[in-house]
This record gives C-alpha cells, structure tokens and sequence, in this order.
C-alpha cells in the first residue's frame, strides 16, 4: 500500500516537474521509474510538454524507455502534434515527424494539423506542413466538412490563406460535402462579411456563381452581410441580381430579411426587381414588414413595390394587415401615407382593424386603432368566425389586454352596437349570445366598460343572459338596469342620436362617421353628443 502511495506522489511529482519544465527532474523520473508508470502517463505527459510549448521536454519524453504514442488523443481530444501546430512551434513540429508522428492526424472534431495551422494563422506552419506532406483536399473536419481554406475563411486569417494558395495546393472552388452545404470558400467569405478575404479569394479565380446545396450563390450571402463593399464588389462583377435560390428567394429577399439597408440601397440602384415572389408567398416589402424595418419599407415603396400587394394563398395578407398583426404603427403608417388600402382583408375575411387588437394595450394600439379608423378602415366586417372588430377588442379581457379607450375609439367612430347581424338591429342574432362582447364585459368584471356600451345604444333587447344571477352584487345591478332598459322605452335623445349615427354608418358604408359629424354645423356640445365623446352618457 505505501509503495502504491509513493508512486501515486512520484507521478503528481512527475506532472508537476512537467508544468514547471523541470527537464532534469522529468528525465530521472522517466529512466529511474520505468517500470512505475505505463505508455499512458508517457503519453499523457507528451502532451503536456506540448501544451506547454516546451521543446526540449518532448525532447527528453521521446527518449523515454518506454515509447510513447504520438498520435495519442488526450482527454480533450487533442493530440501532440495538434499542440505544437497550435503554437506555431516548427522545431516541435519537426521533431515530432522526424520521431514518427502522422502529419495527417485528425483531432475529436476532424481537425488535422493544417486545419490547426489555419485557425491560429500561422503561415509559416501551413507553408512548413504542405512541405512535409499535409493533406489540401482530403482534409475535411467532422462537423462542417471544412477543408483548410475554409477554415482559414471562417477564421479570418489572410496571412494563412494567402500561404496556402501560393503553394499551390489548393484551389479556391474546391467546395464542402452536399450533404454539409455544398459552400464554396467564397460563400462563407460572403456570409462572414469577410471582405479583405474575399476579395483575395476573387484574385484567384473564385467562382462569382458558384451554387450550394440549397441553390445559393455568393451574392445572396454578400447580400445578407453586414459589409456593403461584398456585394458592391460583386454588382460591379455584372453578376445576376435576380438569381434565384431553391426557396426562390433572390438577394433582395436576402438583404430585407437580415434588415441590411445599405444593401437593399445597392441593389434597388441596380435595378432589381422589387416585386418579385418568394416561394413561400412573399414579397420583400412583405419580409420588410415582418423584420419591423421601416426605412427598408420605404425604401422599397419609392423603388416601385405595391403597397397593397397580397401574399399567395392561403393568407393572402397585404402588407398593411401583417404591420397591423405585429402592431407596427409607424411602418402601418408609412404604408397608408404610400396608399395602403386600410379596407382590405384577407382571406378569412379578417380586417386590419381584427388584426391589431392583440397588441400591448397603451398608446401605440390606440394611435394604430386611430390612424387606421382616420384611414377608412371598416368597422363591422365578420371574420371568418362571425367576430367583428370589437369583439377582438373585448375579448382580449382574457388576456388582460383590454383597453377601454380602444373600444371607446371603436365605438366612437361607429361601430354597430348590437351583437346580430351587420347593420341590422334586428334582434334576432346569428350567432350565440354568449359571443356578445356586452356579456363578455360583464362577466369578466368590466362593468364600467359594459355600461358604456349600453349607455352608448347597445341593444339589451337580445342579451337573455341579464336574466340570470350575477356573479356578484354589481353585477345584478347591472343586470337590473338592464332588464328595465329591455322594458322601458328609450328617452328621444338616444334614439334620434343612435338613428342618426346609423343613417351615417350607412353612407360611409361601414367606415368611421366622425369626420362626417364634424363638418355639420351644429355646436360642438351636440357633436359632442352625436360623437360619443362624454365618458358619463346619460340617458336623460
């Protein structure tokens, strides 16, 4: 047991003597303890003195009674050789390969020495290791089937890539496996905004229109990098501006999708076409849209893109109704003041007036609610699933995402209160009562924003649900007022202000009323009163 002990402390000693390069100690150990330690602690100890850059230990190592293994992998996954080409140290490198070292010795991820050489940038090790008979070619990492040069791309060192092609080992074409991408150096050079490198790349011949597995070229990623010079450079080449890709999407569809203005400015100046589909059903003024990037909206509107063009089916959204799905008021701005159609809806008949009721509560929802209203948007349009635009609005109570100020907008400007059919006080309704946005607001607790509805002319006559119990005693309040209403007649003034409004709803044809009560000439009190505007309605 105490002989186990004192080679347990011998070999810390041993790794110890290494990380302090105490050659005189490492070199008894290894000779006086030969039969103490095996190949591992050999091997183990090999790669240490590599690590630590330390010449003259690998030396002593090599001369150890037992032979260790040079191509040994450590827990890392890395072995000798890939140490020593890491530190760019040729003696070590030498020295190795001299003793039997593999030149082509893969590391865990599939790196062999030149792809180590690259990374770190080590020019005079690359030139050093295709001498000595490193693979070009042949040499591909595990992940990405990378050959040195493109390691040498990904990794952005010139001085290495430029050693590499002088020694004219390797040509630039020379792509990834299919099934890792099919890229050429220059596609990646493109994609990691690259440039120094990709014009270098260029000078030797680089391929403008080489095409990956997934039918991209360089300028569909020089349209996606953040470096505008790639792409200039290859515009000013004459290469195609509306080459396609698999997915069909060109370099326009590129650069709006990763929001580079720069780009989209240098391709609309080469005349690409702006209103081109993707196969998905997308324009790019659609992808500007989606990314919430208004200037690249802009610019494309003044390059001649349709403001009102739709998605292909199934949605068949215009780009006005997908800003009012995200809640981009300033881009749902830009695209009315270019003359977006705020009246059209999609292909489940939603509105952009349905589509914008989901946003955040607050300023910005009511500013969007107001410019599209201000904009002729329509009031009392059924989706698909027979809701109008103020059900939207009540129904994200759910949510805790109500505002009454929204709602009091949509009433405002004429929506038809009354859960039947559109423009119909007809008591008779078409769908479930329990789909009345004045139940809703009851039910969930929003009895002041349910009274202002029923203060504003909502029609009590069809909800049967005041005859039941309420959840509380404000409730049955509520419901009692109510039920009176049901069975007393209206005062005059509601009902001339309720018929009013409606002869008004019925010549804007379903779009805000407002502006046609401003311009009567009648006092702003009666306004007032015809616009809804008192937040305490009375119905005396």
């Amino acid at each position: 047991m105490g002989d186990e002990n004192n080679v347990s402390f011998t070999l810390q000693e041993y790794w110890k003597a290494i990380e302090e390069e105490n050659i005189d100690f490492i070199r008894v150990y290894l000779h006086k303890y030969a039969r103490r330690y095996d190949h591992r602690d050999v091997n183990k100890g090999l790669c240490l003195a590599a690590k630590k850059n330390s010449t003259e230990i690998v030396r002593v190592i090599l001369t150890s009674p037992k032979t260790p293994n040079l191509n040994y992998l450590n827990e890392n996954g890395s072995g000798v050789m890939h140490y020593a080409v890491e530190h760019g140290n040729i003696e070590m490198v030498g020295l190795l390969l001299d003793s039997g070292a593999l030149i082509n010795s893969s590391d865990i991820d599939g790196f062999q020495p030149l792809h180590i050489a690259m990374r770190y940038g080590h020019a005079n090790m690359v030139i050093y290791l295709i001498k000595r008979g490193a693979h070009t070619y042949a040499a591909r990492t595990i992940d990405k089937g990378f050959t040195p040069l493109h390691v040498g791309v990904h990794y952005q060192k010139l001085e290495a890539m430029k050693a590499l092609l002088e020694t004219g080992k390797m040509t630039v074409n020379v792509k990834t496996p299919l099934k890792q991408g099919w890229q050429t150096s220059l596609h990646l050079a493109a994609k990691s905004s690259f440039y120094e490198g990709f014009a270098l790349l260029c000078q030797w011949d680089a391929d403008l229109s080489a095409v990956d597995a997934n039918g991209l070229r360089p300028i569909h990623s020089a349209a996606s990098s953040d470096d505008p010079r790639i792409l200039e450079f290859l515009l000013k080449k004459g290469v195609d501006v509306e080459a396609e890709d698999h997915t069909g999407r060109r370099p326009i569809h590129c650069a709006v999708y990763s929001k580079r203005v720069q780009n989209v400015k240098l391709l609309i100046q080469h005349g690409v076409n702006v209103r081109t589909f993707e196969n998905s059903g997308l324009l790019p003024l659609h992808g500007a849209v989606l990314c919430r990037s208004n200037e690249i909206v802009k610019l494309l509107l003044n390059a001649g893109a349709d403001p009102n063009a739709r998605t292909k089916s199934p949605r068949e959204e215009t780009p006005l109704l997908i800003a009012a799905s995200l809640g981009h008021t300033s881009i749902a701005e830009t695209l009315l003041q270019a003359g977006g159609d705020a009246k059209l809806r999609s292909a489940n008949n939603t509105t952009t007036l349905h589509k914008c009721q989901k946003m955040t509560r607050g300023e910005d929802r009511d500013r969007l609610v107001g410019l599209l209203i201000q904009y002729g948007a329509e009031l009392n349009v059924f989706d698909k699933d027979r809701y109008t635009p103020l059900h939207n609005c009540v129904f994200q109570t759910v949510l805790d995402n109500f505002s009454f100020s929204t709602m009091s907008l949509l009433v405002q400007a004429g929506t038809v209160l009354h859960p039947g059919c559109k423009y119909s006080t007809d008591t008779s309704s078409p769908w479930p009562i329990r789909n009345s946005p004045l139940c809703w607001l009851v039910w969930r607790g929003y009895i002041d924003s349910a009274d202002y509805l029923v203060r504003s002319g909502w029609d009590v006559r069809g909800e049967s649900w005041m005859y039941l119990p309420g959840k509380n005693e404000e409730q049955n309040k509520f419901h009692e007022m109510m039920r009176k209403l049901s069975r007393d007649v209206y005062p005059l003034t509601h009902l001339c202000r309720k018929e009013i409004r409606k002869i008004f709803l019925d010549i804007t044809g379903g779009s805000e009323i407002l502006s046609r009560i401003n311009c009567l000439p009648l006092a702003p009190p009666v306004k007032d009163f015809l616009s809804l505007k008192e937040r305490e309605l009375k119905f005396t």
